[in-house]
């Protein structure tokens, strides 16, 4: 959602045959304040992961980041497995 906001800013930016409004700049603003939130949170949970022992060397620690980069991304989109409680929208 948040890619598709972006993507849609950037489309109106760049086919405006006018400058900048300020409106703009303030939504650029708050999904950069966005995307920056979520990447905070992918890092903390890229480092909770390996701080509990599950990255290792070779396939294991490939398998253990996939797993953490699959975790991390649901988790940022409000997806959780069945019967988990769901992230709250927008985090």
């Amino acid at each position: 959602m948040l890619v598709d906001q972006l993507q849609y800013l950037y489309g109106n930016l760049t086919r405006a045959d006018q400058e900048t409004g300020e409106d703009a700049v303030r939504r650029y603003d708050q999904l950069n304040t966005a995307l920056q939130g979520h990447i905070r949170t992918l890092e903390r949970l890229l480092r909770a992961n390996i701080s509990d022992g599950e990255a290792a060397s070779g396939a294991d620690g490939d398998a253990a980041a996939a797993r953490a980069w699959r975790a991390a991304g649901a988790y940022m989109l409000g997806w959780a497995p069945r019967g988990a409680e769901r992230a709250p929208a927008g985090r």
